[in-house]
Order: structure tokens, then sequence, then C-alpha cells
């Protein structure tokens, strides 16, 4: 055997050896939440998939079998890491449902086409069913790479709705399952083109990516909450307003848009009042600074319904409330910037940021500076005063910053 195929072999069990382990790390995690059960599906898959490929790279012949035998696990990871997503990132816990089942229908059918050429002792890609095989393994492929698309979409439309209720996002947006998803699709590019024929294909590459895939993915998944999960303890989530309701709902529109209140009841009288009523707990009371703050947090100072709030930030305001409270932020923050010397990440947590990086990535969207070229250079940041970054907060006006 030569050297590449044995660290193939090495890289595979290893792999299998990760997912084992973040089964039982993620299994003790609230086992009754879908998305930590649908995690452990997806790491069983992976594990025997994992083992089948190094005993298949470690056999002298190929092993018809084995590949037909693993062929229902490698199609039922694509739906379990969708089932999974999805809940991480719903605004509400969501439970299975009989309708679940239809995502493994795939996996299903090739299950059967593999107990029934066990039965019959036929070769899988010379026999009978040769034919069945080639169409569940099409139909494999093509599921399998539609759910990839499906997930990454979730994530990427996640911040938007995020921002509407959080006023800090970064820890919550799910960047690290972002990037394992867009790996997971590159390693899935690559089965694609080796099973059409496209690609011969390398045990060394398929193994090190996976290896490095999984990897992440276990050390990041053990500790992940849902996003909209309110805190580290307790189930609650906060859930996203929807158009013209004092109610909430899943889902969050399209990424990058805010919601239409085209229906609703609240009229300019009143949303001048809520403005009035969020000005007052920002300026007077400082809300701003709290590093948690979210919208319920805010619903439950200012005794306004998390809903009308949300209007009467898109409304009167153009922004969301993550924006509206990052301006509010950026604007202390400038001001203790250019009053003396303190350090930048003392301020970041003084104005109510959480984080470093959360600080310099709000600080470049309102201004296009990084806090350290404002300080020394703050005429700079002139161009920038009457320009609003996405997300940014509008019609705020000045406000009193009693200093910490």
């Amino acid at each position: 055997m030569q050297t590449s195929e044995l660290i193939s072999v090495g890289l595979y069990g290893a792999t299998s050896g990760a997912a084992a382990l973040a089964i039982f790390l993620v299994g003790r995690r609230r086992p009754s939440v879908k998305a930590y059960q649908a995690m452990v599906g997806f790491f069983a898959c992976v594990a025997v998939n994992a083992a089948a490929n190094m005993n298949i790279a470690g056999a002298s012949d190929r092993l018809f079998w084995t590949e037909l035998l693993k062929a229902p696990f490698l199609a039922s990871f694509a739906p379990f890491l969708l089932l999974s997503v999805e809940d991480l990132v719903s605004d509400r816990p969501l439970a299975w449902r009989w309708r679940d089942l239809l995502h493994f229908s795939v996996a299903a059918y090739l299950a059967l086409c593999a107990f029934t050429a066990v039965l019959l002792r036929a070769e899988p890609d010379t026999g009978q069913l040769a034919p069945f095989v080639t169409v569940g393994t099409l139909a494999m492929l093509g599921q399998c790479t539609v759910y990839l698309a499906l997930t990454l979409r979730m994530l990427t439309r996640l911040r938007p709705r995020l921002m509407q209720v959080f006023a800090s996002t970064d820890t919550r947006e799910l960047a690290w399952l972002r990037l394992t998803a867009w790996l997971i699709g590159v390693n899935w590019a690559m089965t694609v083109a080796y099973n059409l024929g496209v690609w011969q294909g390398s045990d060394l590459a398929f193994s090190s990516l996976g290896f490095v895939t999984i990897v992440l993915m276990a050390l990041y998944s053990a500790t992940q909450r849902p996003a909209f999960q309110a805190d580290n303890d307790g189930p609650l989530r906060l859930m996203v307003p929807v158009e013209g309701a004092d109610e909430f709902e899943g889902g969050g529109g399209e990424p990058n848009q805010l919601p239409k209140y085209s229906r609703s009841l609240l009229d300019e009288t009143r949303l001048k009042r809520i403005s009035a009523k969020i000005t007052t707990a920002f300026s007077r009371d400082l809300l701003y600074r709290d590093p948690n703050l979210s919208l319920r947090k805010l619903s439950e100072h200012t005794s306004v319904p998390e809903s009308q709030l949300s209007q009467t930030f898109t409304r009167k305001h153009g922004t969301s409330f993550y924006g509206y409270v990052n301006q509010w932020r950026i604007d202390e923050a400038k001001e203790r910037l250019l009053d003396g010397e303190a350090n930048v990440l003392d301020i970041a947590l003084q104005v109510g940021f959480n984080s470093r990086s959360a600080f310099y990535r709000a600080f470049k969207e309102t201004t296009g500076l990084a806090p350290a070229t404002f300080r020394k250079t703050p005429q700079l940041g002139e161009n920038t005063s009457g320009e609003v970054a996405p997300g940014a907060a509008v019609s705020i006006g000045p406000h009193s910053t009693s200093k910490s």
C-alpha cells in the first residue's frame, strides 16, 4: 500500500472517530431539541460513510457491496443537515413531523436496493438491479445538491432576521456553520464529479477535506445554541415580528429587506409616541449600553409590544433594531475616541459592544473607517456623516451620552 493510501485510510478512520465523538458531545445537549437530534443523525451518517471509505481505501479490490450498503447513509447526511439548520435558524422551536420522513425517501429507496441485492446475491453494477441502483444514485446526487443549496440559503438569510430583534449578532450568525457548509459543498461537488465519471477522484483529497470539515463541525456544534435563543440557559427564543400584526411568526422575508407594514394599524401619532419612548430609553436610560440588549428587553422597558417597536424602527427611522442601537453606540464611541486616549476595546465595551470584532465591524459599516483611523483623522469620516450604511439608523438626532 502506498504512503498516500495509508494516509487516506488513517484520515478516514480519524474522521469516523471525530464524528462518533461529536455524536456523544451533541447528544448530551438538550436531546429534546430537533436541531441537536438531527445533527446527531448527520454525524452518524458521516461516521458510517467514513468507516466504509476506510475499508474501501484499504482494500485491494473494489468492494461494490460496501459502496452499495453505505449509499443510504450517504443519501441521509444532507437531509439531516438541512433539518438541523432549519431548527437552528428558526425563531420558534420546531418539532418532528411525519412529513420529515419524506426527506429520507431516496435513502430508503437505496436501502431497499441494497437489501434486495444482498438477498438475490446480485452484483449491483452489472446485474438486473443495475438500472435501479443507477436511478437511486442519480436521485441521491440531485437531492443532496439541492439540500446543500437550501441549507446555505437559510444561513445566508439569517443575519437580516437577527438584526430585527438583537443589537449584537456576531455570536448568533452561525458563521462557522456557513463555512463548514461550503466545505461540505466542495466535498460534495467532488463526489458528484467522481460518480458522473468527470473526475477520477483521489482518496487523499476526499479524506483530507472530510477530516478538516468534520473536526470543525465537531468542535463548534457541541456548543452551538439556536440563533434566536434568548440566553444560554433557557429554551426561549425571540420571534421576529411579522407584517401588520401584533403577534410573531417564523420566517423573516427576503434577505437585506425589512418588513413592510402596509397593513399596519399604527398611525403617525402612535409612531411618534413610540419613537419618543425609544429615544428616552436610549438618551436618558442609556439602554443601548447593555451588550445583551434585545427587542424584547426594549419592549419590557418601554411597555410597547415588540411588533410595534419593529414597525417604528422601520417606518419612522428607516432601519432595523440592530442598526438603530448600534448607531447610538457608534455616536458615543466617536466622542470617546476624540476625547481621550482610552483603549479602543475599553471604549467598545463601555458603549455596549460585547467584542472588539463586533465594534470594528459596526464602526466600519457606519463611518467607513477603522476606529484607530477615525481617532487620528476624524475629518475623513465627515463624508459619511450624512450617509447611512446598510443597517444603520437614520433620523436619530443629537443625544446626550453621560460618560461613565
